[in-house]
């Protein structure tokens, strides 16, 4: 099953372009590594970007390398990471629930349109959550086979826990740790298995962490003297603390997510556990579900489990729920142990109920990913893969008071677009956005690889091209009488591809009268 599983999420990956600014911005840090041949240090624009770590950047420009340019190889670390996440907690029940659970369980999480989408969907969000439930899994797994007194495979459980561990931190950082850590806590606590607790600390474990987690942390810190303090301080406790980030939302969000992005299993299991609470003999009486969903010898382990998977993801939607800032990967931790709850849930079920509720969430998650790969409002795809075809090596690439995140992807842009704005502008980063994104990184970049230009060294730098390419919006182009004299190549999503052709030799061309007569419109 486990092929199946992975072959249904990889089944519709090549189906939609590059969503931004998510998909764009860590694809495109990705294809800058394969672009230089620096696998040590992400760049955004050609500028160090130490957003995140750099594991999705490695599994993604790797995908890259070895299988071209398109989608489906720029998917492939969300791919393996719903795939890690569901088949950890399958895995995890198969062993100390039932194998029943465990079928169920896989059908469950494949469909679910939370964790389907964000498997096909190339940010961090999903790398990151399978390395968390997985840590949660190999750790879990290691403090029960301590209870049947197998010490043996309990301590490589547990080593394999801290590998994976640092590997979540390698994804996107401290919650990599720090996440699975308090999940366990809180589940042993409940469970008041005090010395399971000590004894998950390993020194094996800890070195295994060290030297898989702490080898590129040191090798930037050296390089830039100022990393880590960003790194940490201001990506890690200033953005969860701090209220000068994008996407505010109240406490109720992450719930809501949860219930929507999780129907129809959400509602069918919150009806099966009403019908539960409120007839509880009925459902144990009931002739039909003993006929059509035969039961299995409940493992003695098998409520444990049902407290662990409950504690992740209290623990989860609690510590994301705590910042102002909130977006809906964040909660991806979540989805794979709150499944669990829900198959459990469905345990009075009936076979035909189970298989056309499977096959409703199937296609429900088809259906929205047909319906984005139609509505992709701010892809610049069609004016990269114009430029990639009319633009010869060498020539640069303006972008105009904008950062379009996936055109040097769609162009194969060999070299970093310049970006244009009001770069010394003390409110330049008063937004979490693209601007303050490019500012940040250009703080770790040498001065001869900047390429953010001011607006007023823009025409110099235009002029000294013979031919030049901008991208610039709609309303720019209107708004600027310069830009207005020069016709788009193409035009796509308000945003215009204008070829720039300078030759001193005919003042009749719109860029030799536009240096000529200093940009006077």
């Amino acid at each position: 099953m486990a092929m199946g599983l992975l072959v249904w999420l990889a089944l519709s990956l090549w189906a939609r372009p590059m969503a931004l600014p998510d998909e764009g911005r860590y694809v495109g840090v990705a294809w800058e590594m394969v672009q230089s041949g620096n696998w040590l240090v992400p760049t955004l624009d050609g500028m160090p970007f130490f957003h995140k770590p750099p594991l999705f950047y490695w599994l993604t420009a790797l995908s890259l390398k070895l299988f071209g340019f398109h989608a489906t190889s720029a998917r492939i670390a969300p791919l393996l990471g719903g795939w890690l996440a569901m088949g950890s907690v399958c895995g995890l029940a198969w062993r100390w629930a039932s194998p029943r659970l465990s079928r169920r369980l896989v059908w469950v999480t494949a469909t679910t349109p939370l964790l389907f989408l964000a498997s096909q969907y190339a940010n961090l969000d999903m790398l990151v959550a399978g390395c968390i439930t997985a840590t949660v899994a190999l750790a879990a797994h290691a403090c029960l086979l301590r209870l049947e007194k197998n010490e043996r495979q309990a301590r490589h459980a547990l080593w394999a826990a801290y590998a994976m561990a640092a590997l979540g931190v390698l994804a996107k950082g401290l919650i990599g740790g720090v996440l699975p850590a308090a999940s366990l806590l809180l589940w042993l606590a409940w469970q008041r298995q005090w010395r399971l607790m000590l004894g998950l600390f390993s020194g094996v474990g800890l070195v295994i962490f060290l030297l898989l987690a702490a080898p590129w942390f040191a090798l930037m810190q050296n390089e830039f003297p100022d990393f880590l303090h960003y790194f940490f301080v201001v990506q890690h406790f200033q953005r969860f603390a701090a209220h000068g980030f994008n996407n505010v939302q109240p406490l109720w969000f992450y719930p809501a997510v949860l219930l929507l992005f999780c129907l129809p299993w959400s509602l069918v299991g919150a009806w099966q556990l009403l019908k539960t609470w409120r007839q509880p003999r009925a459902a144990a009486n009931d002739s039909h579900y003993h006929a059509s969903a035969p039961s299995e010898p409940t493992a003695p382990a098998a409520p444990k489990l049902v407290s662990l998977m409950a504690c992740t993801t209290l623990t989860v939607l609690v510590f994301f729920s705590l910042p102002a800032s909130k977006l809906v990967g964040y909660i991806l931790p979540a989805a794979a142990p709150l499944s669990y709850l829900l198959t459990q849930s469905l345990s009075g079920l009936s076979d035909r109920a189970f298989k056309i509720t499977t096959a409703l969430s199937g296609v429900l998650c088809l259906a929205v990913v047909a319906v984005f790969s139609v509505v992709a409002p701010k892809s610049m795809q069609p004016l990269g893969q114009v430029l990639h075809q009319v633009r010869a090596k060498g020539e640069p690439v303006f972008m105009w008071h904008h950062y379009y995140y996936d055109l040097p992807l769609y162009a194969h842009l060999e070299t970093s677009a310049r970006v244009v704005d009001a770069w010394s502008s003390p409110n330049i980063r008063d937004h979490d956005n693209w601007q303050r994104e490019l500012a940040d990184a250009s703080d770790f970049a040498p001065s001869e690889v900047r390429n953010l230009i001011e607006t007023a060294d823009f025409h110099q730098q235009l002029c000294a091209a013979p031919v030049a390419w901008i991208l610039a919006s709609e309303a720019d182009a209107q708004s600027d009488p310069w830009l207005s004299q020069l016709k788009p190549v193409q035009s796509h999503n308000q945003t215009r591809l204008i070829r720039w052709e300078l030759d001193a030799a005919n003042p009749t061309l719109p860029a030799t009268a536009l240096c000529q007569s200093g940009f006077k419109g």
